[in-house]
């Protein structure tokens, strides 16, 4: 029995640590996938991809504290079987101390970027004047801005219904429902 829960703690261990250390990577290959769209404004897109990377630090601190949890329940196992703490050796104990310092660092850094860093970033945000209008289409599926000036006038081109881009100027355009691209005349 013992090495039945021995092995359940060790899976969900190794399963929090690989997941606590891969998260970042992938995201990090996800923007740089994102990249290689150009700066056009791909709403749905990037979107998602903002509400994907907004959830990582809340993961990686469920990751964290499954690593600790996890880890300290090793020795709990064995008292709990046994009725006495294992004997380690010195060696064996300075890993697990550097190991539960690295932790707890992880740990630290994850609520830094929680509570430091994002409620900045935010504020920038916020802080912002510009917001991400949907142009519409001439009658076709897509459009995109290439400039905007301070006075709100946006150029670009717009497909039209017959699927062939066309270039649009939009001045003053302020809301969605009324910002539509419309085609420059010839």
């Amino acid at each position: 029995m013992e090495n039945i829960v021995y092995t359940i703690n060790l899976v969900i261990h190794n399963l929090a640590a690989v997941a606590r250390a891969a998260a970042p990577f992938y995201q990090l290959r996800m923007v740089n996938e994102r990249g290689k769209h150009g700066r056009a404004i791909i709403y749905g897109y990037d979107q998602s991809i903002e509400r994907i990377l907004s959830v990582q630090p809340r993961l990686c601190f469920a990751f964290i504290v499954v690593l600790i949890v996890t880890g300290f329940a090793f020795p709990v196992i064995y008292y709990a079987f046994h009725g006495h703490w294992r004997e380690a050796s010195s060696l064996a104990l300075a890993a697990f101390t550097v190991k539960t310092l690295l932790v707890f660092g992880g740990f630290g850094i994850v609520l830094y970027g929680l509570y430091a860093i994002d409620p900045k970033i935010q504020a920038l945000f916020a802080q912002s004047h510009y917001a991400v209008v949907h142009l519409g289409a001439s009658g076709g599926t897509n459009s995109q801005a290439f400039c905007v000036n301070a006075g709100g006038a946006i150029v670009g081109t717009a497909d039209t219904t017959n699927g062939l881009p066309h270039a649009f100027l939009n001045s003053g355009c302020s809301t969605a429902p009324t910002c539509r691209a419309r085609p420059t005349p010839r």
